[in-house]
């Protein structure tokens, strides 16, 4: 997918770690935006490579503050939506 820069996937039981794996090798996307109890820690952790992602809406998914760690590598990330993401004011 070399031209793909905005994806919506909520919703969509594909959206695990493999699935996620795939979107992080996307060399455009840009705006990403997931929910369900298949994204975990383990499936952001593979978003973290991706050099082009700048928005990621995690959506009603079972994220937790393990996830933000990772996320912090993610050299191009301007924005970052946690609703309703196991979240704490500590993980912040």
């Amino acid at each position: 997918m070399p031209k793909l820069r905005t994806l919506n996937i909520s919703g969509c039981e594909i959206a695990g770690s493999d699935a996620l794996k795939e979107l992080a090798g996307a060399p455009r996307l840009q705006s990403l935006t997931v929910s369900g109890p298949a994204v975990t820690d383990e499936a952001v952790k593979q978003l973290s490579r991706s050099t082009s992602l700048q928005t990621l809406c995690l959506y009603h998914t079972g994220v937790t503050d393990a996830a933000l760690v990772d996320l912090a590598d993610c050299p191009n990330l301007r924005s970052l939506d946690l609703a309703r993401a196991s979240i704490t004011g500590e993980g912040l």
